[in-house]
C-alpha cells in the first residue's frame, strides 16, 4: 500500500465504479435505444462523480508535474477512461525522455 499513489488509487476507483455502473445498468434491463431521459438518476450522478473526480485528478496531478493541466483536466471531463489512459501514457512517454 505504501507504493500506490494517487493516480494508481484513481485507477482502482475508476474500476470499480465503472463495474457497478455497469452491473447496475444490466440488472435494470437498460437497452442502447433507451432515450437518455430515461435514465435513472444516479446513472447521471455516479457518471457526473466519475468524470468530475477524473478531471479533478488529472488537473492536479498535470499541475503538479508541469504539464498543461487544463487541457488535461479538460479533456478529463469530456469521457471516461480514454483521458486517464492517455495521460498515463503521456507521461511514461515524456518521464522516459527526462
Amino acid at each position: 500500500m505504501r507504493g500506490m499513489n494517487r493516480l494508481n488509487w484513481f485507477g482502482a476507483v475508476v474500476i470499480l465504479l465503472s463495474l457497478v455502473l455497469l452491473v447496475s445498468q444490466i440488472e435494470g434491463g437498460i437497452e442502447m435505444k433507451q432515450k437518455a431521459t430515461d435514465l435513472k438518476p444516479a446513472f447521471w450522478i455516479a457518471l457526473f462523480g466519475v468524470l468530475g473526480t477524473q478531471a479533478t485528478l488529472l488537473f492536479l496531478d498535470a499541475r503538479k508535474r508541469g504539464y498543461n493541466k487544463w487541457l488535461w483536466g479538460g479533456l478529463g471531463l469530456i469521457q471516461f477512461p480514454m483521458p486517464t489512459i492517455a495521460y498515463m501514457v503521456y507521461h511514461a512517454v515524456t518521464k522516459k525522455k527526462r
